[in-house]
């Protein structure tokens, strides 16, 4: 049995719409598939039936309602999308040199994510980020 790259399990999304008190409009409801390293899927379905919203979630642009999405087995949908698109952010962070930008990528993430925010009180060591050879 393989493991799963991506696992999306029991995935809904439901929207406040106008009308009677409390109605909702069920974007995305009960989605639940694998996929695992070099595997892929595609979307199909008629206009409005949730691939976007199925998307936006994937790509924690939106917070899901209900499920799970793990990727390479990190529960996604733990991180709210606000905080989830500040880390991110992160990544793409340039310095004047590769260890600085790996450096401030690493203190970016540890700010915004709870579970680094405990690993290390202090900023790594130029051992901690090995120097890429300039090109």
């Amino acid at each position: 049995m393989f493991e799963p790259l991506l696992e999306v399990d029991r995935l809904h999304k439901r929207f406040a719409v106008a009308g009677p008190r409390g109605a909702l409009l069920h974007a995305v409801d009960d989605i639940s598939f694998n996929i695992g390293a070099g595997e892929s899927l595609g979307l199909v379905g008629e206009s409005g039936c949730g691939k976007s919203t199925l998307v936006r979630l994937l790509a924690r642009l939106l917070d899901p309602s209900e499920g799970r999405i793990v990727f390479a087995g990190t529960d996604l949908a733990q991180t709210p999308a606000a905080r989830f698109a500040r880390i991110a952010a992160c990544s793409s962070r340039t310095g004047p040199t590769s260890t600085e930008a790996a450096r401030q990528s690493f203190e970016c993430t540890r700010k915004y994510s709870p579970a680094l925010r405990s690993t290390r009180s202090t900023e790594p060591s130029a051992s901690d980020i090995p120097d890429s050879p300039s090109t």
